[in-house]
């Protein structure tokens, strides 16, 4: 992973309404991750369920023990960390969810309304290292009893804070329902005469705490400016924040014309991956996101699945039509998306898809087209699903020259060499994959090495090399080759794409290669994917996670959508600092 730091996300019960809500918490995770940062992301309890706890313990009247209503009301935020946790085993997104006796969180005080003083930092760094991601309950901790305790009102904003200043993270972003803080609650215009209120770019810690308590707990607050420790505040998703710090003067954002309405979308195919997009689109991005049009070859069939008739096209050239600023593709195949693709463009319409055919065949056409017009091409799910492989290389690249790659690319035969080593005949092997949805009913490309030589080339581009699927040497995976080849009982049989790239040259190829126990690899199983990318001068680098399926891909494909929202929204004076600046008055 290119590392850029420790990003700590809270996220509050404004927005985590519901279950559901959980998918656009790991949506973000994904947003920070994609960005190579390392995210603990601090969760409080869904809705209002502590709220509905805490009714429970009223009934049994008064003169209870405090550390026992601490235990019922501490299940609120474990639920909604376990949740989380689902949810990103679900996208894909390699994380661990720790409670706060594993995270060491110790506290001190009265049971109910407790201050943080100590932390395991070393056990959470070494979760982090290994997954990425580390989920935690906010406002819960443990006395040095190991009796329950609660933070009190404010707490899982005082979790997130604690954690950041212990772990010494570069930023930490509490996550609300609104954009940032604002000089009163946007929700009270009427009582200040219908007039929009101006939300702070940055702000200091003592106009924050003259501020009332509705999106910042001034216990939180106290802690940040005791520490000197910034933070920031802003909504899911959102393109502008407002920075709290150890600023001279506060400063609102200037405003600025940015466009509020949604952005129109035209979804091509409606098959495993568009269905989760549209999922997703409608169920959780409708505020976001207007789709216009759902091109399919099966009208029947999409209404069958309740997509509205009035969205439902077979023509797809109709569709691209529409008034749209967006056309997802994610039908597959080569010439009809090409010029679905190409048609878009030069409309000036952006296009997201995760054809790897397409791309390894005409990228390099279609990105001369989109910037001629100045649309913009986006393709971050054709390579590793939810695995940001081509995020990372471009990012090392740009800093440090990649100087060679090494990964497992195609999880259908990482996912049939694993079975074959524990037993299985390869036809069985073949079956499995299919049944379980890994492949296609027809596996040639997986098998034949064709999938992970197309990831291939476009990674390949990432690193500044031009080279085509013909130009890589390729071993197909077949019995006999399977056959042939003596490996112990410590070993493993993996597909490895490689690129070694020389001063002058590049060498690209896709074996079946044998390793050891002591690799890497070794520990990549069923369908995730894994690359190492070398950089000449900050040393090896390693993405992992689950590289396909409908959810996976679906995290990346929203991923590219969300980008382009937030940077349509930020090309205004309302939008927040750059990254650079932001980092500049941040942790460390």
């Amino acid at each position: 992973m290119c590392k850029r730091g420790l990003m700590v996300l809270k996220f509050g019960g404004s927005v985590l309404q519901s279950p559901r809500d959980v998918h656009r918490a790991a949506q973000e995770v994904y947003r920070w991750r994609r960005l190579g940062y390392q995210v603990v992301a601090v969760v409080s309890a869904i809705g209002d369920s502590t709220d509905e706890l805490a009714n429970h313990v009223a009934a049994f009247g008064e003169g209870l023990d405090d550390h026992k209503v601490a235990c019922l009301l501490a299940t609120g935020e474990r639920q909604s960390a376990a949740l989380l946790g689902l949810a990103l085993d679900r996208a894909g997104i390699p994380a661990t969810v720790c409670d706060e006796v594993t995270a060491g969180l110790l506290t001190s005080g009265p049971p109910l309304d407790s201050r943080p003083v100590g932390l395991n930092t070393e056990r959470l760094q070494r979760q982090l290292e290994l997954h990425g991601v580390v989920v935690l309950p906010g406002f819960i901790g443990r006395d040095e009893d190991g009796k329950q305790t609660l933070l009190g009102r404010g707490g899982s904003d005082l979790t997130a804070l604690f954690v950041a200043c212990q772990l010494q993270a570069r930023r930490c972003r509490l996550i609300k329902d609104v954009e940032g803080l604002y000089e009163f609650d946007p929700k009270l215009t009427e009582e200040h005469g219908n007039i929009a209120p101006r939300r702070y770019q940055h702000i200091t810690w003592a106009d924050a705490l003259q501020l009332d308590e509705s999106i910042v707990q001034h216990k939180g607050a106290r802690f940040a400016r005791d520490r000197d420790l910034s933070f920031e505040v802003a909504s899911i998703a959102a393109a502008g924040n407002t920075i709290v710090g150890g600023f001279t003067k506060s400063r609102f954002a200037e405003p600025g014309d940015v466009a509020k309405r949604k952005l129109r979308v035209v979804l091509l195919g409606l098959g495993t991956v568009g269905r989760g997009v549209y999922e997703q689109l409608t169920e959780l991005y409708h505020n976001d996101f207007e789709l216009v049009a759902v091109a399919v070859r099966d009208l029947n069939k999409a209404q069958a699945a309740g997509v509205p008739e009035n969205l439902l096209t077979n023509d797809s050239r109709t569709a691209i039509d529409r008034d749209c600023d967006v056309v997802l593709e994610l039908v597959g195949g080569d010439q009809l998306p090409r010029d679905w693709i190409e048609s878009a463009l030069r409309q000036g319409k952006h296009v997201v898809t995760a054809n790897k055919a397409l791309l390894a065949a005409s990228q390099n056409e279609l990105v001369d087209v989109a910037t001629r017009f100045s649309a913009r091409l986006s393709a971050s799910a054709a390579v590793g699903g939810s695995v940001p492989m081509l995020e990372h290389v471009e990012q090392i690249q740009t800093a440090s020259d990649v100087t060679g790659v090494a990964g497992i690319l195609n999880g259908s035969c990482n996912f049939i060499l694993g079975r074959i080593g524990e037993g299985a005949s390869f036809a069985e092997a073949v079956e499995e994959a299919r049944e379980a949805g890994f492949t296609e009913a027809d596996p040639s490309r997986d098998l034949a090495g064709i999938d992970a030589a197309e990831k291939l080339v476009l990674i390949a581009r990432g690193c500044g090399y031009q080279i085509t699927p013909g130009d890589i040497v390729t071993t197909p995976l077949t019995e006999e080759l399977v056959n042939s080849i003596d490996w112990g009982p410590d070993e493993q049989l993996r597909q490895i794409s490689r690129l070694q790239i020389g001063t002058e040259s590049i060498k690209a190829t896709v074996q079946i290669e044998k390793i050891g126990s002591e690799s890497v690899f070794s520990e990549v199983r069923d369908a995730q994917n894994c690359l190492l990318i070398a950089g000449h001068a900050s040393g090896q680098h390693k993405v992992s996670g689950v590289g396909a399926g409908r959810w996976p891909t679906t995290a990346a494909v929203l991923a590219d959508l969300l980008d382009l929202h937030r940077d349509r929204r930020a090309h205004s004076k309302t939008s927040a600092l750059t990254v650079d600046q932001y980092e500049s008055s941040l942790i460390g």
